[in-house]
């Protein structure tokens, strides 16, 4: 129904850029596909797995899920193969590492898991080409950078981990070619540029890039293109863009902050960069924008804000751009949304939402072909 949908709006002479939609899709037959979706449960202490039905997105727990992490699990990534989870543990200071049984979804802890990082980890995130993965550590204002063996997922401490950030580094992401990393610290209202060495995975912090942001950012989040970085600013409840230097990674603004619901935590683009999802967890929404693909400027889309399950945090757009789905914290939930090809608009699955743990807060997807 929604490749329909995006054939039919591509066919309107009329459509315009910030109405273009948020997912897309190809000619030909699609291959056979399955997805998993990984929620941790910072006061349960562990990850739930489920089977995601890829037509309508609902959940089904995997056998064997709940599985164990550290102590106050916040983040999670999916490794780029598909063939690896990470969680950071905020509350016993390391990162755990799983294996991915591709056919089936369960997690097995990778050797020598779980991997000491600094203190608090809190946000996670990898470059594209799956050699590395980057740890906000909340207390120590650092983030930790480990290469990946890409036979087991088992994590190695870059030379000269950590790197210093700002106060309170929380959300962390990467751009899509792997060169540049930013930072939203909490603490001190900024965010954080770093470049990546191409062959070793360190990190080089460029304090003359250090931009501001609003008022205790939370999270962070890169378009598929590298072109524009949006920042959710969970205290003074707005989402600020800005354009990126695609040589230097060097932020400047794109346009005046934008407001979302009340105290947005975690943040999101689509699937073909065309929109941005923030979750609001002060008043149990989900904010919903349109971009300019031009100027990175911000629309919110018609219907937003949307509601959600109690004090949603964290967001996270499947591989096709179809469902999006918020890890709802107080509530005890995942809620997921059919994405609107031709608007980004949100409907609810139907069921939705679907329990998870207690205090859920990360949550990550993955695909992957059907044998």
């Amino acid at each position: 129904m929604a490749r329909r949908r995006l054939v039919e709006v591509l066919g309107m002479a009329m459509a315009t850029l910030l109405l273009a939609g948020c997912s897309s899709s190809g000619g030909g037959t699609p291959p056979a596909i399955r997805y998993f979706a990984y929620v941790t449960n910072s006061s349960s202490n562990t990850v739930s797995a489920f089977a995601v039905d890829r037509n309508s997105g609902a959940f089904t727990q995997i056998k064997g899920s709940p599985f164990a992490t550290g102590s106050n699990p916040r983040g999670v990534l999916v490794h780029s193969s598909g063939k690896f989870v990470y969680v950071a543990n905020a509350g016993s200071n390391n990162v755990s590492a799983y294996t991915i049984k591709s056919a089936v979804g369960t997690l097995a802890a990778s050797p020598g898991s779980p991997f000491a990082a600094g203190a608090g980890p809190w946000g996670i995130a990898g470059d594209p080409a799956g050699r590395f993965v980057y740890v906000t550590n909340y207390a120590s204002g650092t983030v930790s950078a480990y290469r990946v063996d890409p036979g087991n997922g088992s994590l190695t401490a870059v030379d000269g981990s950590p790197f210093a950030a700002g106060s309170n580094p929380t959300g962390v992401a990467v751009d899509p070619t792997g060169r540049f990393i930013y930072v939203a610290n909490n603490g001190s209202n900024n965010v954080s540029l770093f470049v990546v060495n191409p062959g070793t995975g360190a990190l080089t912090a460029i304090k003359a890039a250090v931009v501001n942001a609003g008022l205790y950012p939370a999270d962070v989040a890169v378009d598929p293109t590298g072109k524009f970085v949006y920042v959710a600013n969970n205290g003074s409840s707005t989402i600020s863009a800005y354009a990126s230097n695609t040589s230097t990674g060097a932020l400047t603004r794109a346009g005046p902050a934008y407001a979302t619901g009340l105290n947005p935590w975690g943040v999101a683009v689509g699937h073909a960069g065309k929109c941005v999802y923030v979750a609001n967890a002060g008043d149990a929404s989900v904010s919903a924008y349109a971009v300019n693909q031009s100027e990175g400027d911000l629309t919110e889309v018609g219907g937003s804000p949307f509601r959600a399950g109690s004090s949603p945090r964290a967001v996270a757009v499947d591989p096709t751009g179809t469902f999006l789905f918020v890890a709802n914290y107080s509530g005890n939930s995942v809620s997921v949304y059919a994405i609107d090809a031709s608007t980004g608009a949100l409907s609810p699955a139907a069921d939705s939402p679907f329990g998870a743990g207690t205090r859920p807060g990360g949550i990550a997807i993955t695909a992957s072909t059907v044998p």
